[in-house]
């Protein structure tokens, strides 16, 4: 563990079930609690789908068990996973053709935990893993060792690369309410978990303009005109009525148009 407040780190037994050692799994935090999932048993070198939780309060590790009538994701490494309304949403990953084979591929599917009920939901049309490089689908080409991030009610899929380890320099946006992929854009840049990473917030950071853009722009004004009044400037270039100045925030809540 790591401390921000002095930049130390330490380490802390822990009990319970706790998991094997794993290559390319996922850890994703939520409130107190750290829910790892699939990964590459080190000692096997055979991948997993097994989910765990730990309190990062009592250190306790629990093994969450599947029902016996969920549909548990396939085992997988170096996929995402994201919380997102008590839900953790699994996405692609490098893992088996079939579950009794050894054969390796890479995945686009996208699969849900319900954190409150522990169960998986039911994965959804199963989506084309074989989609052409220059496709403008919405669907996302089959990857592992991508970048995700949730805001607005919308999951980011970022880069990642091919079986042939090759870089998809693309985003794909998922609509979580939906349960659609809708949004698709190519992005010249290499990202993956080797050397990038992705973060969300509650809020995000305003560009006005880009947010005016063809629209009526309302008290501020067209551009050249919004410190004027009655279409007048001020005497003095330099100086600046404040009550015909318009502030906004630096911040805004993501929407749908501008997550």
């Amino acid at each position: 563990m790591h401390s921000i407040s002095d930049l130390t780190t330490f380490a802390r037994k822990t009990k319970g079930h706790v998991p094997p050692q794993l290559v390319g799994a996922s850890t994703t935090v939520v409130g107190n609690r750290l829910y790892l999932f699939g990964g590459r048993l080190v000692s096997l070198r055979r991948m997993v789908s097994d989910l765990y939780v730990f309190d990062l309060e009592t250190f306790v590790w629990e093994k969450l068990e599947p029902s016996p009538d969920d549909d548990v994701p396939g085992a997988r490494y170096f996929h995402s996973a994201d919380s997102y309304n008590d839900l953790l949403v699994i996405f692609g990953g490098m893992g088996y053709v079939a579950p009794d084979s050894e054969e390796l591929c890479v995945l686009n599917d996208v699969r849900v935990f319900d954190l409150r009920t522990r169960r998986w939901r039911p994965q959804g049309p199963e989506p084309n893993a074989t989609i052409p490089p220059d496709s403008p689908a919405l669907v996302p080409r089959a990857r592992y060792a991508h970048l995700s991030s949730v805001t607005a009610d919308r999951l980011f899929i970022i880069g990642g690369q091919d079986m042939t380890n090759v870089w998809l320099d693309d985003i794909h946006v998922y609509d979580l309410k939906r349960l659609a992929w809708v949004q698709r854009q190519e992005y010249p840049r290499h990202c993956g978990t080797y050397r990038s990473v992705a973060v969300a917030g509650k809020s995000r950071v305003r560009l006005p303009m880009e947010e005016r853009r063809g629209e009526d722009m309302g008290l501020l004004g067209p551009p050249g005109s919004r410190f004027r009044v009655d279409g007048v400037p001020p005497p003095d270039p330099s100086r600046v009525i404040s009550d015909e100045v318009t502030h906004l925030s630096y911040s805004a809540t993501p929407t749908p148009e501008f997550p």
